[in-house]
């Protein structure tokens, strides 16, 4: 990155200082640190026996540092480093946009030659318009292919070039030929269907974090307690509070708490939230009211329908927080396993092509490779993680939690230190020991850092089975807590109930809230457990094996497909005279089979190792 003139190039250094003590800590390092040319800012946490300091780079070192550090007679032993920029995609809204257009392009294109086909299979205008998709509307694969083969990277990139490369030539080659599989036709369509899905994929994609920002900030401002109407009493009641069938006052100006019907009384309402109109809804009796909108103009009795996680606002929520990092993550499956994809594809289309070689000759052999390339790529491998990934959402809340990114299914389970207060959770005395020999088994070792005195926090520690905690803790020491324990090489997970929690939480490996604490802090973790039950930790990190077994029986499964589809095209060669619509037919073979696999996600037991 190129910095420009006057640019200052802050780094952020964190420190382990080992003989940092609480009780006789005078802000001597925080002193003579601060004093050092280019140190901008400068914390120290003795409780977790951790420094942290903003530096810019052209003015002191680290080696500097660290010296001023030991010269004071403390012992610095791990420290971490990362430069720290904000900055912004200025294209990001042309990308969205070019995204769009390449999809409407490939869709409509599909559709002409789609129809052309059945009068006079295209002309040379479909050699055009497919070529022009293949390069324009997929060009981006082309381009990213190119780059990563010259430092020999292999990725999902490559699989759509070659795939669609394959397709484009086998149907130039037919379209110039007499003889092709038996004058089976061309099918031009098949390339542009399958670039209008990646393409397609690809937008949607876009708007994935803008998406899941607007829900976040919404939900901060949600409603917090209602009116209830009870033996002809008014009572102010917690949201959570209500039940289906309540009868709820909502005054002049209130957020309607849930989704209810009217009762009695008539009102406008703004619904500019699930809507965009600017324009308020007149609301009377027997009219549907959603959780968040405003009661603008008069008093109204309404019946609760719809609580809690049931309501259309928060179903918006739920996805919108599935959508967080989903790319990143389906990116990384398909990269992770594209190079056995291609080598497979690739040694079976060329078996094919040698046998066909020996009985018909170059020429036949050449036009079954190209097309059993094509065939033994399965279009069902780019869609088997979205796929399994929402079931997987969807079976985790009725499991006891709610997944807020997906990179959780992949993290959990190379978590082994938990970091929580012992506050949090009302763990019985009976069931201590019971959590304590689950951390054992996940190998999983257990910190508690608590806002309680110590003989409270060191009694609790006993029985859960850890030496590791912290009493007394402040809010920001809880942040330094973290840093430390990823600094000595643990994958850490931090479990928070309050807005004190949210630093810390963003700052670990994976961030978990308790559903009673606030808004900002569960949107901002990674999982938010309903209720508060360490142990559905462990439940989920069950699911995520179980993820991982879904995913790989539904790779084989797609890969078996496309290799019997491979073979049947082979066979065809020699015995059948038409296979119109194959790549239809198997491409929704495959996704049936992959769907009604993962399905199975919703049956498996959830159970903890014992």
């Amino acid at each position: 990155m190129a910095f420009k003139q006057g640019e200052m190039k802050t780094s952020k250094l964190y420190i382990i200082i080992n003989n940092l003590n609480k009780e006789n800590y005078n802000s001597e390092i925080e002193e003579n640190i601060s004093k050092m040319g280019g140190v901008n800012k400068v914390n120290v946490y003795p409780l977790s026996q951790v420094m942290t300091l903003e530096y810019d780079r052209d003015c002191v070192t680290t080696e500097k540092i660290l010296s001023r550090i030991n010269s004071l007679g403390y012992e610095s032993s791990k420290f971490y480093e990362y430069m720290d920029y904000d900055y912004k995609i200025s294209s990001e809204d042309l990308d969205r946009k070019n995204k769009f257009i390449k999809f409407l392009l490939s869709i409509i294109i599909t559709v002409i030659l789609f129809c052309s086909s059945y009068i006079y299979e295209g002309g040379i205008t479909s050699v055009f318009l497919s070529f022009f998709v293949w390069i324009y509307c997929a060009g981006d694969y082309h381009r990213e292919t190119i780059k990563n083969l010259k430092t020999n990277k292999i990725d999902f990139n490559l699989l759509i070039t070659i795939s669609t490369a394959s397709s484009f030539i086998v149907n130039l080659l037919s379209f110039f030929s007499i003889d092709y599989f038996n004058n089976q036709g061309i099918k031009f369509y098949e390339l542009t269907l399958f670039i209008s899905i990646v393409n397609l994929a690809e937008y949607l994609m876009s708007f994935s974090n803008r998406i899941n920002e607007k829900i976040s900030l919404m939900s901060r401002f949600s409603p917090r307690f209602a009116t209830l109407i009870k033996d002809k009493s008014n009572i102010r009641a917690r949201v959570e509070d209500i039940s289906v069938g309540d009868k709820i006052l909502i005054r002049k100006g209130e957020q309607i708490p849930c989704d209810c019907v009217v009762e009695k009384g008539e009102s406008d309402v703004d619904e500019s939230i699930f809507t965009g109109e600017a324009s308020y809804k007149k609301k009377k009796k027997g009219d549907i009211l959603y959780s968040s909108t405003i009661n603008i103009s008069g008093d109204l009795i309404v019946t609760a329908q719809k609580t809690g996680s049931d309501t259309l606002f928060m179903q918006i929520a739920m996805i919108a927080g599935n959508i967080k990092n989903f790319e990143e993550n389906r990116i990384n499956l398909l990269n992770k396993n594209s190079f056995y994809i291609l080598l497979y594809s690739l040694i079976f289309s060329s078996l094919f092509a040698f046998i066909t070689f020996l009985n018909n000759g170059f020429y036949s052999s050449l036009h079954l490779f190209l097309y059993s390339l094509f065939i033994l790529i399965p279009s069902s491998f780019f869609i088997i993680y979205p796929l399994s990934l929402l079931i997987s959402f969807s079976r985790a809340s009725k499991t006891g939690f709610v997944i807020n990114n997906s990179r959780v299914f992949d993290v959990i389970k190379k978590i082994n230190l938990i970091i929580f207060d012992n506050s949090s959770f009302n763990i019985p005395l009976d069931n201590l020991k019971n959590i304590a020999e689950k951390f054992r088994i996940y190998n999983i070792k257990p910190v508690v850092a608590g806002m309680e005195n110590k003989d409270k926090v060191e009694k609790f520690s006993n029985e859960i089975g850890t030496d590791d905690y912290y009493f007394e803790v402040m809010p920001r020491e809880k942040h330094s807590i973290v840093i430390k324990y990823k600094m000595l090489g643990y994958r850490v997970m931090m479990i928070g109930d309050g807005l004190n929690d949210t630093a810390a939480i963003l700052a670990s490996d994976l961030g978990v809230s308790v559903k009673r604490g606030s808004d900002i802090i569960s949107t901002s973790s990674d999982m938010v457990l309903i209720k508060p039950d360490i142990s559905l930790i462990f439940n989920a990190i069950e699911l995520s094996k179980k993820l991982d077994i879904i995913i790989k029986q539904n790779i084989i499964i797609s890969v078996l497909i496309s290799f019997l589809s491979g073979l049947f095209v082979f066979i065809h060669f020699y015995r059948f005279n038409q296979i119109y619509y194959l790549y239809f037919l198997l491409s929704l073979l495959s996704f049936i089979a992959v769907l009604l696999n993962s399905i199975r996600l919703y049956r498996i037991p959830i159970e903890p190792a014992n």
